[in-house]
């Protein structure tokens, strides 16, 4: 007869840093949320990544205990290389041979063998229903965290699950069928260990915390040397892309006093709207929303500056939406995220989707897709202060505008009765413009300028364009 058992083992699992968008290659570590010697289940966060689109989250796709941290906070890490080592439990079976009840003494090859001779005639055998969360995609279930953390409290298994986004992406709403499907869900409590299984004793391993970068001191000349990280090192290697392109800047000088009077108008609507929708944040309206419009209507005329490059700088790109990056200050640096489809969206509707991104700027939880797929760029360096800028394209867009502050200046009018020129006060500002001088020549920007500057200074014209 035979009787089997199980002898608990374990193995260690290392957990690389994997795809998390296209084009990729690095990015920087900017938190850790474990350290070493802390025991940990599937899905909960590991540390957070900063790329050159955005910052993410990494949660885990195992339960174990987390042995070895591989990197510091601010280290630079290569897609592929692995973030911590994780230790499993894994079940391996022992075959114990019971003696025959006969007189018969038995033989060497039937004779009770110690387990740990078993162990060694037999290869182990990993539980095929280990604690993990393995994905049915061999690159990982391709969903959030936040759709994790939903799947997890309910005891939904993702692999189970087909996701119905873009490249089989499981959404918020997937889950959400499936609980509705099933009303009264049966929670399965944590599994106990069965009665054959023999304890493990967990390896003893360092309990000190997570590895620091070294403290920057100053040296015998009193400089102090600090690695560029965050949002600054990759502001540096944008610009350093975009200045490797030859600008063009072209400047005029804009009169804002309709746009004035029009916004006033406007205000008492967009009060009573924003109340309604449960904003208390927006107390009127702000100039960005209208010039966003103004910006839109003036590309349908001129739609090679809603144009991108190939890479290979063979072709040009023309796009039919226009999404307009804002660049805006935020705790961590300067950001460009982007409003989409800004032709087919009202004042309203800018306004809100400003609103949301500015609080998720400030809450730092803006993800990936708030900044790619621009094709324009405009900068409200003015809401700081200045007067006169030189903006910098973001490559591969080929034309960006920026804003300085509305002053109110003396400029001469014409009296068309007397003819003589009086001085009047009137609210001025001045707008830049910058393009890529490698495909947009100077007569393109002046006339795009002019158009803008005409529905800036005579709102009203925008009526016959607006969809």
């Amino acid at each position: 007869k035979c009787v089997r058992s199980f002898c608990s083992t374990s193995k260690t699992i290392p957990f690389k840093l994997t795809d998390i968008g296209e084009g990729i290659a690095e990015v920087e570590l900017m938190k850790w949320f474990v350290k070493e010697g802390e025991t940990i289940n599937a899905f909960d966060r590991l540390c957070e990544v900063q790329s050159d689109k955005a910052t993410v989250e990494i949660t885990s796709r195992y339960a174990g205990l987390i042995t070895k941290v591989h990197h510091a906070e601010g280290d630079i890490v290569k897609v592929g290389s692995t973030l911590v080592d994780i230790q499993q439990k894994v079940s391996t079976p022992i075959q114990l041979v019971s003696p025959q009840n006969n007189s018969t003494p038995p033989t060497s090859s039937s004779k009770l063998q110690h387990p740990s001779q078993q162990i060694k005639q037999h290869q182990p055998v990993i539980n095929q229903n280990p604690t993990t969360f393995q994905d049915s995609n061999p690159h990982g279930t391709v969903t959030t965290p936040a759709v994790r953390k939903l799947a997890k409290e309910n005891n939904i298994d993702l692999r189970l699950i087909k996701g119905t986004g873009p490249n089989n992406r499981i959404l918020k709403e997937d889950i959400l069928n499936l609980i509705s499907s099933s009303p009264t869900p049966q929670k399965t409590s944590p599994s106990s260990p069965t009665p054959h299984t023999t304890p493990n004793t967990p390896p003893t391993v360092s309990t000190s915390s997570i590895p620091r970068p070294k403290a920057h001191s100053l040296n015998s000349n009193g400089i102090q040397r600090v690695p560029i990280r965050g949002v600054k090192r990759l502001m540096l290697q944008s610009m350093t892309k975009a200045l490797q392109v030859p600008h063009l800047t072209y400047g005029d000088e804009i009169v804002m006093d309709n746009l004035i009077t029009l916004r006033e108008l406007m205000n008492s609507e967009f009060t009573k709207r924003f109340a309604s929708n449960g904003s208390q944040k927006q107390k009127s309206l702000s100039y960005l929303p209208l010039f966003l419009k103004i910006t839109s209507v003036c590309l349908q005329s001129f739609p090679i500056l809603n144009a991108t490059l190939s890479e290979d700088l063979t072709e040009m790109l023309y796009h039919s939406s226009h999404n307009i990056g804002v660049a805006m200050a935020s705790p961590q640096g300067l950001i460009v995220p982007v409003i989409r489809d800004v032709q087919n969206k009202s004042v309203f509707e800018i306004t809100q989707d400003l609103n949301r991104l500015m609080g998720a700027a400030q809450s730092n939880t803006l993800n990936e897709s708030h900044f790619t797929g621009g094709t324009f760029t405009l900068s409200n360096i003015g809401s700081i202060g200045g007067t006169y800028m030189v903006p910098v394209v973001v490559v591969p867009q080929v034309a960006i505008g920026a804003f300085g502050k509305v002053q109110v200046v003396p400029r001469y009018t014409s009296n068309p009765l007397s003819g003589n020129s009086t001085p009047q006060p009137v609210s001025i500002m001045n707008v830049s413009w910058s393009a890529d001088h490698r495909v947009i020549d100077g007569a393109t920007m002046a006339q795009f300028s002019n158009q803008w500057k005409l529905l800036v200074e005579n709102p009203s014209r925008m009526l016959s364009d607006l969809r």
